[in-house]
């Protein structure tokens, strides 16, 4: 008979952490998620740098423009300090006492390439160790993403219209997706709200269907609050300001196009499938297929689309990386002691 094989430690510490929001990473397992997120991303743009040939990429290159490259960090910045705004907003509103300080080292570790969950598990563990109960810090969780799209879809849609009246060239469909797409949403969301409080929130219903009705009853609640709501609001809008900002940043550096704010908005919007924070290591790989093409279906040139996208997540996810690891760990030494 042959021995059994034992487990690693380091098996042992992924499979813990794969499969539980309260198991803390080590320096292993970040290393480890950080190598996975890394491959993925460079293995995208790989395949499609391999599919608009190295020649195309080149010509790009040498007529870059590199004075714009200066004000992305800062757009960058922006876009955390805003999400900072909104998520402390957001979690105070149950008894959650976050300092800005606090909050900003939770927002840059979840949006670090650091989980296979996504960032909004790393929130759930770290809003759960401050005194928020499971359920509740899920459905903060909740309520935070449903608030990042209240505000990216309609000002999706308005730049859409935009396009449509101006002529601007764009995909077939896309446009009118985003024009008939938000406003049916809604339609079909409110619908769904209006007949789950009638039956009086029945249990019976589909469980993730019940969990994001009552996040958009905690997101109204949320924005009838009076006082947390111009913040709360005012936070996410900078949040993606900065991010489209960093997007249209990079596009000038390679693309020289400028004014093309609506634009910019419509291919940034179409690129991220999800939130970053909803994808699993931060969207590594995802965002880096998807983004180029998005940003062709509105009129980009493909080579200066891939380029753009390369120097985007350089400084909107691998330079912040580091501050990342270096926030996550500092919470975890906050929880030791």
């Amino acid at each position: 008979m042959t021995a059994p094989v034992k487990d690693s430690p380091v098996k042992d510490t992924l499979v813990r952490y794969f499969s539980s929001d309260d198991q803390q990473p080590g320096l292993a397992v970040l290393g480890a998620m950080v190598s996975v997120g890394l491959v993925l991303s460079v293995g995208a743009l790989a395949a499609i740098t391999v599919d608009v040939g190295w020649h195309s990429l080149w010509r790009v290159l040498e007529d870059a423009d590199w004075t714009f490259a200066l004000y992305i960090p800062v757009a960058v910045a922006v876009s955390y300090l805003g999400y900072a705004v909104a998520y402390r907003e957001v979690a105070n509103a149950e008894e959650c006492d976050l300092s800005f300080a606090e909050t900003l080292r939770l927002v840059t570790s979840g949006f670090g390439p650091l989980s296979p969950r996504g960032g909004y598990s790393i929130d759930v563990r770290e809003l759960t160790k401050r005194g928020i109960d499971r359920d509740t810090a899920r459905q903060r969780v909740r309520v935070l993403g449903l608030l990042e799209y209240a505000v990216l879809a309609p000002a999706t849609m308005i730049a859409a219209l935009y396009m449509e009246v101006q002529g601007l060239k764009a995909q077939s469909g896309l446009l009118p997706s985003w024009i008939i797409g938000v406003p049916l949403g809604t339609i079909i969301a409110v619908w769904l709200l209006v007949r789950y409080h009638r039956r009086g929130r029945p249990k019976s219903w589909w469980s993730p269907l019940r969990n994001h009705l009552d996040a958009i009853d905690d997101l109204l609640a949320l924005l009838n609050s009076g006082r947390r709501t111009p913040t709360a609001a005012f936070g996410m809008l900078l949040y993606w300001a900065g991010e489209i900002a960093a997007l249209g940043l990079c596009i000038d550096v390679f693309g020289h196009r400028r004014g093309a704010i609506a634009v910019i908005t419509v291919g940034y919007a179409t690129g991220y499938a999800l939130a970053r924070r909803a994808l699993p290591l931060a969207g590594a790989g995802v965002v880096e297929g998807l983004m180029p093409f998005a940003l062709t279906w509105v009129g980009f040139p493909f080579a200066a689309s891939v380029l753009a996208v390369i120097a985007y997540r350089v400084f909107n996810l691998w330079l912040p990386m580091i501050p990342a690891v270096i926030s996550l760990r500092h919470l975890e030494g906050q929880d030791r002691r």
